[in-house]
């Protein structure tokens, strides 16, 4: 996975799980979460709210840790491809 570029990143929670909001370059909603080292990414359609993200199809779903611990947007980053811009 590779070339999304997202903006407005948003940390909503912190600990379990972990989750932030976001928009593509575009202005799709994107819903990122991280839980007992599940990683997931969800983008929805142009113009939506970020609770269509929720419901959309995951761009991005694995396990990607055996732990309970948080992770960084960095982290999110280097594992999908992800990149920010401000």
């Amino acid at each position: 996975m590779s070339g999304l570029v997202i903006t407005d990143v948003e940390m909503v929670t912190e600990f379990l799980p972990s989750q932030w909001h976001a928009r593509t370059l575009d202005g799709r909603p994107v819903y990122i979460r991280y839980k007992y080292g599940q990683l997931s990414v969800n983008i929805g359609p142009g113009g939506g709210t970020i609770d269509d993200a929720v419901d959309a199809p995951c761009w991005y779903d694995k396990q990607v840790a055996d732990d309970h611990d948080d992770i960084s947007i960095d982290d999110v980053c280097r594992l999908t491809g992800i990149s920010i811009v401000t």
